[in-house]
């Protein structure tokens, strides 16, 4: 298990030139029907679900022997659950293809079942003219909670194509002040050290306007249900982010729906904006029942530590993000379903370089 695991996580780690963007719509499309053209007895490309827009939620099932695939053990790897991880397809992607090409011997044994973009609503509407950097899925929320919907979402101000990050200097007392300029880079924000007197002058707010005149800046736009939060596994009943109720959105119940009708999946890998191996998850902590842990069991400390370990070594990948696992579904696999789940970003943004250090003085 250890070794599959392991083959799947780093498939990040192989990225083969030449690279030019991440897959469209339409070439997503493309680059998945030419594995079945080119290996129609080990590859069944198929659709476990509709997305809320009516996009199909493809899955690839990797096998020599398609017939009995689903009698099989089966390793299961998802990306692209988060429209602003448009990389996990494309590990997906390369991971079908590096199985196809050089890990025939893996087919052999196990069935791989591949589900390259969970959220291809979110992931074509950040393609779609303006990158509003949309994570969730379609579902229209109140999210201020002011009889309406979607009326004061982020926008292009500046016309460069993206919905990024603009600061507000000396906001008042609502939204308060969070950021400076850092004194090195004022073209950057840090947060003060209090310990130095430094004092927030400034909040960072999305690219947007009030239109809606409440004294808040586009907190109230589309895509705000983001799937990574709607799983079961200690979901939060008060987040709007999180969804209405567990499994509330179609591609999330769909995939539930995967899974439970998969028994054979032991082992899963997910490519998405949670880390299991850089930072390894508690193994101490039990929800409010005691039964459940909150992170892995500790009887699994030691499968991922080795897990972790020969990660660090193969992707050589040292940082990754601090994503709250509240409803994710790497942490539903785990903890509801009992199946060992390794949760890779993929990258992490390396440390800087130490300064050189100044030639001695031979005076």
């Amino acid at each position: 298990m250890i070794s599959l695991l392991l083959a799947a996580a780093v498939g990040s780690a192989d990225v083969t030139p030449p690279w030019d963007a991440y897959l469209d719509e339409s070439a997503f499309a493309r680059r998945v029907a030419a594995w079945s053209t080119a290996h129609p007895d080990r590859v069944r490309l198929g659709t476990y679900g509709t997305s809320r827009e009516g996009r199909p939620l493809v899955v690839a099932t990797l096998s020599n022997d398609l017939e009995t695939a689903d009698e099989r053990p089966a390793l299961l790897v998802v990306a692209g659950l988060d429209g602003l991880h448009p990389a996990g397809t494309e590990y997906a992607v390369r991971i079908a293809e590096s199985m196809l090409a050089d890990q025939a011997d893996l087919l052999e044994q196990v069935t791989i079942h591949i589900l390259p973009r969970a959220n291809p609503d979110a992931i074509a509407a950040n393609f779609d003219g303006v990158n509003t950097g949309r994570r969730g899925g379609s579902r229209r929320v109140d999210a201020d909670r002011d009889g309406m919907i979607d009326e004061d979402p982020a926008r292009d101000l500046d016309g460069d194509g993206v919905v990024a990050t603009m600061r507000w200097a000396n906001p008042g007392l609502a939204p308060p002040a969070t950021h400076l300029p850092d004194p090195g880079a004022p073209r950057l924000m840090k947060s003060p050290d209090r310990s130095l007197g430094e004092r927030a002058g400034f909040v960072m707010l999305r690219e947007g306007e009030d239109l809606d005149g409440d004294g808040r800046v586009a907190e109230d736009g589309g895509g705000e249900v983001i799937f990574d939060r709607n799983f079961p596994h200690q979901w939060s009943p008060h987040s709007v982010e999180a969804g209405p109720y567990q499994l509330s959105e179609p591609e999330t119940l769909a995939l539930a729906e995967f899974v439970l009708g998969h028994p054979r999946i032991f082992a899963s890998v997910v490519y998405g904006p949670h880390d299991t191996m850089v930072t390894l998850p508690d193994s101490k902590k039990m929800d409010i029942t005691k039964r459940t842990p909150i992170g892995i069991d500790g009887k699994d400390k030691a499968l991922y530590e080795t897990l972790a370990e020969a990660y660090g070594t193969h992707a050589g990948q040292t940082r990754s993000t601090d994503e709250d696992d509240a409803g994710s579904l790497h942490s539903w696999l785990y903890a509801h379903r009992g199946i060992p789940t390794v949760a890779v970003t993929g990258w992490g943004r390396p440390d800087p370089p130490e300064p050189e250090a100044a030639p001695a003085d031979d005076a």
